[in-house]
């Protein structure tokens, strides 16, 4: 599955890390990251791509602003689907 392996293993061709620093592996987040598991998949889908079109930058998305201008409209729908499934 394309999104598991964006989110637990990152792309390293592309410089894309792993979601494990962020949200982690498991989309549970942390202290300074949202939980995205079980979230809607046309939400994750549109904020990666304010994130990705700097529409949103607050500080929140500082670290992911950096991974979605790295990530293809393929990826970012294959990792939306991966986290709304955890």
């Amino acid at each position: 599955d394309g999104g598991r392996s964006v989110c637990g293993g990152g792309n390293g061709a592309q410089g894309v890390r792993a979601c494990g620093g962020g949200q982690g592996a498991d989309g549970g987040g942390n202290k300074g990251f949202p939980r995205l598991a079980g979230r809607n998949r046309e939400e994750l889908i549109a904020q990666m791509y304010n994130v990705k079109k700097d529409r949103r930058r607050d500080a929140s998305s500082r670290l992911m602003r950096e991974v979605a201008k790295l990530l293809s409209d393929d990826e970012i729908k294959a990792v939306a689907e991966f986290l709304t499934g955890l």
